[in-house]
């Protein structure tokens, strides 16, 4: 991640805090969203080896369902998303 503070959560696992500097793994074939916490912008580069899939939008009930919780980590205590 670039710059702000943000959120990433794989499929069935909890809210992981990411900030500048960390780097999420995210494996294909492996569900997961990730965007800014709410009182912060973000910005990040994403690579991929192939053609990502892209799933639906997170809905906006579904983020602040999420963003209403203290994430339960911050990244670098958990450096990459297992597939659900």
């Amino acid at each position: 991640m670039a710059q702000g503070r943000g959120l990433v959560q794989a499929r069935g696992q909890e809210v992981v805090e990411i900030n500048p500097g960390d780097v999420v793994s995210a494996p294909d074939g492996g569900e997961h969203w990730h965007g800014a916490t709410r009182d912060h912008f973000m910005t990040h580069l994403s690579v991929t080896e192939g053609a990502p899939h892209w799933a639906e939008h997170v809905s906006d009930a579904e983020y602040h369902a999420a963003t209403r919780r203290t994430p339960a980590r911050r990244h670098h205590e958990s450096p990459e998303l297992a597939p659900a």
